[in-house]
């Protein structure tokens, strides 16, 4: 597990190029939330490897596209966010993983209610013990918004 850092701008172009391929949130935009971690805006950003290769990455953000969207949002925080793992490594358990290690994370740090949103995932999440909240469209999609008590 890495915790990306400022300096890791070759790393940080890397997730940059993923999150445009998956969900086409521009490079720029990625890029300036990651340069500075952390900020208002992201906690923490990590990383998973196999010997040598990234293969998945995730952080805990206080904003997400959704929360620009949906105002409402805006007063839950922080969002297990942008949680993603390559393709050729998925279904191996990895996703999972680094979001054990994020919820981790947020205990460490004090915190005890996060939160999600997914189109894809949704039974992912409820085995590891999400809720629902409410269902929203969002980029041309059914999501749904979850939460999560860690204390519990």
């Amino acid at each position: 597990m890495h915790q990306v850092k400022a300096s890791d701008t070759k790393l940080i172009e890397r997730l940059a190029t993923w999150y445009f391929e998956e969900w086409g949130i521009q490079k720029e935009r990625t890029i300036a939330r990651l340069a500075n971690i952390p900020n208002h805006d992201v906690l923490v950003q990590l990383v998973l490897k196999v010997g040598n290769r990234i293969v998945a990455t995730g952080g805990l953000h206080h904003n997400t596209g959704l929360t620009l969207i949906f105002p409402k949002y805006k007063a839950l925080s922080p969002w297990i966010a942008q949680l993603y793992t390559d393709k050729p490594y998925r279904g191996k358990g990895y996703g999972s993983l680094l979001l054990k290690m994020l919820e981790e994370f947020a205990l460490k740090s004090g915190i005890s209610q996060v939160y999600l949103f997914t189109s894809t995932a949704e039974k992912i999440y409820k085995k590891r013990g999400y809720k629902q909240i409410e269902r929203v469209k969002y980029r041309n999609a059914e999501n749904v918004v979850m939460e999560k008590n860690l204390s519990k």
